[in-house]
């Protein structure tokens, strides 16, 4: 007498409409990404559905209020609190909405896989004795390993005003599995170096897998003076930084800076060079010129740290500062990324009329770590210049800044380019072969095939109102079509273009702005769901 056998899962996924219910039933490309993973044939059977799921942006920021006891009648300004007289309470006014996210039907994406805490401290004088035990029972109301911040792999910290109970101290109770990176304002490195000793371990101790550890050195918040005196914290620190293997230090300036700025990040520097430290100086605010930028440079002395910066971002009003950023930005060997904004003037014919040839040595091709480009136009200070004209300079200015950079890019971001040629394009190529990710905003072809010019294109995204023909090499996708307001056809145009987007890639995610991303093999979703995440490709 045989055995029956009871149908596998195997066979239920062979069985077309079967399929086609469990799947409608999974709304995550998270789950149906594990479900691939069990074995090659049912992956076999999901790579030949076409499936849709929706997808959520989140910017994953919690707040914590620190207050007086509602029945507390000691006045927090005079004495001495001890914890039995203070409270913690999650701030609703700055928590992102953890609840939608968790009942989210789709696909929830963490920009950056990055949570932010933000700590409001109305207690401004505690028992010095009762610090450390203050920083633990503020790491326990975080709940860093709830469910919704199991995966968080950036940790960003910041308090309302300098504090002197709201400190590094923090780091030392801190334990997460994932985090790699966190980020601190730079007035928490004026703790109290005695009170970090009361630690009795490495302050980082609980974040076995963290490699960075970045400083925002912005603000109007920080002390230079209180810095200074600091020092011994800022060795500590670093000591116990340097025990990690691999671990680099990242001092991130995101406002316009003075030279004390410059002086202390030089202090900090040799620190930590001391301990053997990798140390980057990213530069991510808009150095505006307006016939400014020169001598802010020279007196703040930024060229003088060219060795460590290794991101920059400038806003160019003519060739005169064009040429004088170029001119000491060509000695930055570590610069990793460049953002350029300029406005509406021909760089090279100005450069000649000015320097006669004495110019033609500028170039970036010795910064060979340089990967990462931006290139914008601002628009929106050209609208008195008849358009062809605009076109032609713009677009002669693309040409010139492809030509200064190196082989090494394979991130390009341009932005506010009009009927861009395939002869330009094919220049773009030519000296920089490896671009793997292009992110092309608000820019207009004469081609809709302009991109097959990119031999290593990997991921493209766009916002553009025409159609584009995505090139075969593409694994990733995404495109958020905006409506011609001088064609009345746009928008029937836009759902055309959108069935054939859908006709090429069997997945697709959309989310509520209108953008869409697409891509076909589910096995790499989680290598797709990193560079969504990690690489802004948010459209907005």
């Amino acid at each position: 007498m045989g055995i029956e056998r009871s149908a596998s899962i195997y066979d239920v996924m062979r069985i077309g409409l079967i399929r086609k219910k469990i799947l409608q039933n999974i709304v995550s490309f998270n789950d149906i990404y594990n479900l691939s993973k069990t074995c090659k044939r049912i992956n076999f059977y999901i790579d030949e559905e076409s499936i849709r799921r929706r997808m959520m942006w989140l910017r994953n920021s919690k707040g914590i209020f620190i207050k007086l006891k509602e029945k507390s009648n000691i006045d927090s300004d005079v004495n001495l609190l001890s914890l039995e007289e203070i409270e913690f309470e999650k701030s609703k006014r700055f928590n992102s909405e953890p609840c939608e996210g968790d009942q989210f039907p789709g696909d929830v994406i963490n920009i950056n896989n990055r949570v932010n805490f933000r700590f409001i401290n109305a207690i401004r004088r505690l028992n010095d004795n009762e610090h450390n035990i203050f920083a633990e029972k503020l790491t326990e109301t975080m709940d860093l390993n709830c469910v919704s911040l199991k995966d968080m792999q950036y940790l960003s910290l910041w308090s309302d005003l300098f504090d002197r109970d709201i400190s590094i101290c923090i780091i030392g109770y801190l334990k997460h599995n994932n985090v790699r990176c966190i980020e601190i304002p730079f007035a928490y490195l004026t703790t109290d170096i005695n009170k970090l000793k009361k630690i009795n371990h490495n302050i980082f101790e609980g974040l076995p897998k963290l490699s960075k550890l970045i400083v925002n050195v912005s603000g109007p918040f920080m002390d230079y003076e209180e810095i200074v005196k600091s020092r011994n914290t800022i060795e500590y620190v670093l000591n116990d930084l340097s025990k990690i293997k691999g671990s680099s230090l990242v001092l991130l300036q995101t406002s316009i800076g003075d030279c004390l700025l410059i002086e202390y990040v030089k202090m900090v520097y040799k620190i930590a060079r001391k301990y053997k430290i990798t140390v980057r100086y990213k530069i991510e605010c808009v150095l505006e010129t307006s016939g400014k930028l020169i001598p802010i440079l020279k007196k703040c002395n930024y060229f003088s740290l060219g060795k460590t910066i290794t991101s920059l971002y400038c806003s160019l009003n003519n060739s005169i500062e064009f040429y004088g950023i170029l001119r000491n930005l060509q000695h930055f060997v570590n610069l990793e990324k460049f953002q350029i904004e300029f406005h509406f003037f021909d760089i090279r014919k100005d450069l000649e009329n000015i320097y006669n040839s004495n110019f033609k040595d500028l170039s970036l091709k010795h910064c060979k770590k340089l990967k990462n480009i931006f290139i914008t136009v601002d628009y929106y200070k050209l609208s008195q210049i008849d358009s062809s004209k605009k076109e032609e300079i713009i677009n002669n200015n693309l040409r010139y800044l492809v030509s200064l950079m190196p082989s090494t890019v394979e991130i390009l971001k341009i932005e506010n380019f009009t009927n861009l040629t395939k002869d330009l394009l094919e220049m773009v190529n030519n000296f920089m072969p490896n671009i793997k990710l292009l992110e092309s905003l608000y820019v207009s072809y004469q081609d809709s095939d302009s991109f097959d010019v990119f031999k290593n294109l990997q991921y493209l995204k766009c916002i553009s109102k025409d159609f584009i023909k995505v090139p075969e090499t593409v694994k990733l996708f995404s495109i958020k079509q905006y409506e011609c307001r001088w064609n009345k056809n746009s928008k029937h145009e836009n759902e055309r273009n959108l069935k054939a987007y859908f006709k090429k890639f069997s997945k697709s995610l959309k989310a509520k702005n209108e953008e869409y991303v697409f891509f076909n093999n589910i096995m790499h979703w989680d290598h797709y769901k990193c560079i969504i995440q990690n690489y802004n490709w948010h459209l907005s």
